[in-house]
Formats: C-alpha cells, sequence, structure tokens
C-alpha cells in the first residue's frame, strides 16, 4: 500500500506527468479491504457516483466528473484514487499468491496492476490534464 504523497511530494510528480485516459469506471464496481476501506461506484442519470471511505475516516461521495474537473476536489480526487488503487493492488496480490504458475499468476494479475496504475495516476494528475 502506497502512501498519499503530501503537498510538496505530489508538486513534483505532477511535474513530468502526462495525460492519459481515464481509468475505467463501471456501474457497481466496488472494492473492500478491511486495513484499508471500502469505495462503490454506481451509475446516475447525470454521471457516476463514487462512494468512499478509509478506515477510520469520514464518508466521502462525489461525483466522476467533478472530481476531475474542479480543482477544489484535487484532494478528494487523490483520497479516493489512491484509496481505489489500494484496494485494487490487495486483490490482485491475493490474486497472485493464490495461482501456482507464476507465469499464469502474472498474466491473469497484470490486468489488476494496470487498473492499480491509472487509479494513482488519476489520483495524482493535475486538474484538467487528462484526456477523455
Amino acid at each position: 500500500m502506497k502512501t498519499i504523497p503530501n503537498k510538496e511530494e505530489l508538486a513534483s510528480l505532477q511535474k513530468s506527468i502526462r495525460a492519459r485516459k481515464l481509468p475505467k469506471i463501471n456501474d457497481g464496481m466496488s472494492g473492500r479491504h478491511t486495513d484499508i476501506g471500502e469505495f462503490k461506484c454506481f451509475k446516475t442519470s447525470q454521471d457516476f457516483r463514487i462512494e468512499w471511505q478509509r478506515i477510520g475516516g469520514k464518508p466521502k461521495s462525489a461525483f466522476f466528473k467533478e472530481l476531475i474537473d474542479f480543482e477544489k476536489n484535487a484532494q478528494d480526487r487523490l483520497d479516493c484514487g489512491y484509496l481505489i488503487a489500494d484496494i485494487i493492488n490487495k486483490e490482485a496480490v491475493i490474486l497472485l499468491h493464490s495461482i501456482p504458475d507464476s507465469k499464469e499468476a502474472m498474466k491473469y494479475t497484470n490486468s489488476y496492476f494496470d487498473m492499480e496504475e491509472a487509479w494513482r495516476h488519476w489520483a495524482i494528475i493535475p486538474t484538467g490534464k487528462y484526456r477523455k
């Protein structure tokens, strides 16, 4: 599990970051881990809504587009993106260890690690610097 970067670390990460496509989000997408927290995504008439809560933290929710488009939501995007990435990583590691053949395990879990990277990237990218 990676720690959320502080302001100085985030500024450094953002200097060289390139635009990428947004992470894939699906209606009903969810995850939970007892050491991290939980999230759920659902489609509304307006946009996807994400609800998340870190262990010991307050529940939060926001529309996906609002997290992307408004600078005032950058901290929530960072928190949400890292939480989703951390949960995906934990699931990938569990799967990785459950498959005896290492080549098969990596082949099967690569998509999880790609999703983790996409959500972490989305979390740190400056507002508006993404491709649709």
